[in-house]
Formats: C-alpha cells, sequence, structure tokens
C-alpha cells in the first residue's frame, strides 16, 4: 500500500514536471511566433518602402555608377596629346552620335520634340566649360586633388538647392555631406596651398566646381515630363556648338592610339555616364546626388594609385572610406524615409 501511494506521487510529480515543460515549450513557440510575426511585419515595411521608393533607388544605382565612370576619366585626358577643348569637343561628338543611334534603334526620335528651356541651354554649356577647366586640371594637378577641387561643387549645389530650389536640407543630410567634403580634404593630405605651377590648375579646378555645380541646379530646373535621353541629347548639342568657334581643325590630329581613347571617353563618358547622370539628376535631390558625387574623387584617386603610381597615404586611405561611409548611410537614410 505504501509503495503504491509512493509510486503515485512520483508519477503526479513526474506529470506536473512534464506539464510544465510543457507549458513552458508553449509559452516559447508562442513567443517565437511573435518574434517571426515582428520580423515578417518589419521585412514587409522594408519592401514596401522599397518599391515605394524604387524611382530613388534607380537613381541612387546610376549615380553611383555614373560617378565611377567619370572618376576613370582622367586616363582618358593623360593618355591624348590633343588640347583640352579638342578632347572635349570630340568627347561632346561622339555622345551626340551615340545618343542619336540609340534613339534611332529604339524609335525614340519622338523624344527630341520637346520645348527646349534656358535652364537646357544653360546647362549644355556648363557642361561644357567644365569638362575644359577639369581636364585642364587633370593635365596640371594630381587626379586626386583635380578630383577634390571639382567636388567642391556639391557644397555649392547643395547651398543654391535650398535657396533656389526650395530643397530642405536636415541636421543630419548636412551633416554627411560635411563628412564627405572631410574625406575629400583627407585625399588631398589637407593641402590647400597655391605654390609653384600647380595653382592654376587648382584655379581651373575651381572652375570646374563652379560649371558642374551650375549644371546640376539647371538640370533640376528642367520641367520632370522632359525625358532623360531628350535633355542628354540636346546638352550635349549645346555644348558641342559653344566649344566648336574655339577649335581650329589644324590641332585636330591624334594617332591611332588616341583615337581608341577619344571614342572611348565618347562613349563612356559622353554617353553612358551623362546618361546616367542626367537620368539621376531627375529622381533625386541636389544634396543626394551631392553627397553621393563624392565617390568620383574617390574612384580618382584609386585611378591615379594603381595606375599612374601616385602616392595614397593613410589620411588619403581613410578619406576614401569617410567618403563611401557617408554616402551609403544618406543613401541608407533616403531610402528608408521616403524623402
Amino acid at each position: 500500500m505504501l509503495y503504491r501511494s509512493v509510486k503515485s506521487s512520483k508519477d503526479a510529480v513526474l506529470a506536473d514536471a512534464l506539464k510544465g515543460e510543457l507549458l513552458f515549450k508553449v509559452q516559447e513557440v508562442s513567443f517565437n511566433n511573435i518574434v517571426l510575426y515582428q520580423n515578417i511585419i518589419i521585412l514587409s515595411n522594408n519592401l514596401r518602402h522599397g518599391f515605394r521608393n524604387k524611382p530613388k533607388a534607380l537613381g541612387f544605382w546610376a549615380a553611383v555608377i555614373a560617378l565611377v565612370i567619370m572618376g576613370c576619366y582622367g586616363p582618358f585626358v593623360r593618355e591624348i596629346s590633343a588640347d583640352e577643348t579638342v578632347i572635349a569637343l570630340i568627347r561632346f561628338t561622339f555622345g551626340l552620335l551615340f545618343v542619336g543611334c540609340h534613339l534611332l534603334l529604339t524609335n525614340g526620335i519622338h523624344r527630341l520634340k520637346i520645348r527646349v528651356s534656358w535652364p537646357m541651354v544653360f546647362s549644355g554649356i556648363a557642361l561644357a566649360c567644365g569638362i575644359v577647366f577639369y581636364s585642364k586640371a587633370i593635365r596640371l594637378l594630381p587626379l586626386a586633388q583635380s578630383g577634390f577641387l571639382l567636388y567642391l561643387a556639391p557644397l555649392i549645389v547643395s547651398i543654391l538647392g535650398v535657396v533656389f530650389l526650395k530643397e530642405k536640407l536636415s541636421i543630419f543630410k548636412s551633416g554627411c555631406i560635411l563628412a564627405s567634403f572631410v574625406g575629400s580634404l583627407f585625399l588631398i593630405d589637407l593641402n590647400l596651398t597655391f605654390h609653384g605651377g600647380t595653382g592654376l590648375g587648382k584655379l581651373f579646378g575651381f572652375g570646374s566646381a563652379l560649371c558642374y555645380a551650375l549644371f546640376i541646379i539647371l538640370n533640376r530646373m528642367i520641367p520632370q515630363e522632359v525625358s532623360g535621353q531628350g535633355r542628354t541629347f540636346y546638352q550635349l548639342l549645346f555644348g558641342f556648338c559653344i566649344l566648336l568657334p574655339f577649335i581650329s581643325f589644324t590641332s585636330v590630329q591624334a594617332q591611332p592610339k588616341e583615337m581608341l581613347f577619344l571614342l572611348g571617353a565618347g562613349f563612356l563618358q559622353g554617353y553612358i555616364a551623362l546618361s546616367l547622370t542626367i537620368y539621376s539628376l531627375k529622381l533625386l535631390k541636389g544634396y543626394e546626388y551631392g553627397a553621393v558625387s563624392y565617390l568620383e574623387p574617390v574612384a580618382a584617386a584609386l585611378v591615379g594609385y594603381f595606375f599612374y603610381g601616385e602616392s595614397l597615404s593613410g589620411l588619403q586611405a581613410t578619406g576614401c572610406v569617410i567618403i563611401i561611409l557617408a554616402g551609403w548611410v544618406l543613401i541608407n537614410r533616403s531610402l528608408s524615409y521616403g524623402r
């Protein structure tokens, strides 16, 4: 009798233990289900934001690809002995040809039937002058320095965008742009002195920055309904027209090897990069493009380091990392909050 009571009490304890363990398992499963449900909600929100911000995401991708391509412009200039104005004109010529062929092959000639506005005219002129000044700066300065001076433009754009385009610039976004600018300062080892034969190169660099800033702002003023290909074609056309009077055709001489570089500059820089840049400027705010555009001097510095043996100090490498991180943070923030 006593044995049975002890056995029954053991069974009761065991049953209670099993019941408690089962209850714990149920609670654990319920908690895991709650966590899973929360993760699904977060994922769906992220997907909804991603689809809602798809145009902006495409704008960022277009900008990044274009900036990397443009950052590789230095070798094209250095491998061609012709004058910088000649290089710019041939780049515009090939760019026009490639855009025209693209429109013909895709039955897109109707995209050129648009009302040409004054921002479109002057943006093409600013682009042409900026390319000439930048090409001259590349000849006279290391690629990292010429790239840095060109990218004083985003600071100018951020200010002009707030004043003329009524773009809202938060403290966070201002911090990202400032961090990118500090990173670009690191790219030139914090050396902004004008001495020796580099003073003229730096003046050309400042000129290219001003022209590039005007190019960005004027593109933001072009009506949104104007197609990217239409913008590209007419801006190349007006840039070509402004450069043509300054060309002496007796000076347009190039070796077969140089013609390959001219063709590459026309296709990559004059067509692909410019088309992507103008497309991204339709979708991004001026300060968004400005912050991301600091990737170009990073690309220029890396090209100079790997192909021309130009120095890349620890401070310059740190600047590259700062610029990339600041751009990534701004892109992530813009896509997450949809503004």
